[in-house]
């Protein structure tokens, strides 16, 4: 397929490495068969607060703050090879919300998730557009609970409905 990228109104293309590097660190893209590294839950949230440098105790802080808003809190030593699908979305897009992103895409977030955790992952995914992230999803279900400014309807790759919302 043909196209352009454009990151905040700008050919991203264009930029030199260093400043695309700068954009990559922005976006975080969560797949809906997340890959969690081996080890504690916690061990996947904090990872990239690591790579980024982040101090011990401010990661901690973090990591602690969104687990408890996803309710992964008390999971946090425990083996990620021992978590249910679900929980194991919930540890992937908590690892992407404490890097606190500009634009989080997710990818089919819901679709391991009981009605409990959907509520729940929705809710959190609205007070983090209320922080400033922007978050895109693409999924089979209904997504009204997030409270989206525009919802694009595909079918077989083309643009069936755009309706913006706010």
């Amino acid at each position: 397929s043909a196209g352009r990228v454009l990151v905040d109104g700008g050919d991203y293309w264009s930029l030199d490495e260093g400043r695309r590097l700068g954009k990559r660190r922005e976006v975080v893209y969560v797949h809906e068969r997340p890959v969690l590294i081996r080890g504690r839950v916690l061990d996947n949230v904090v990872y990239g607060l690591r790579l980024r440098g982040v101090s011990e105790g401010e990661a901690l802080e973090v990591c602690r703050e969104v687990m408890e808003e996803l309710q992964l809190w008390e999971l946090r030593d425990v083996d990620v090879r021992k978590l249910s699908a679900g929980q194991a979305q919930l540890v992937a897009i908590a690892r992407a919300l404490v890097l606190k992103p500009k634009l989080l895409y997710l990818d089919e977030p819901l679709a391991h998730l009981d009605e409990e955790r959907r509520l729940l992952l929705l809710k959190t995914l609205e007070r983090a557009r209320e922080r400033g992230t922007g978050v895109v999803v693409a999924s089979h279900q209904d997504l009204g609970g997030l409270g989206a400014d525009r919802v694009v309807v595909l079918n077989e790759g083309k643009v069936v409905r755009d309706l913006y919302l706010r």
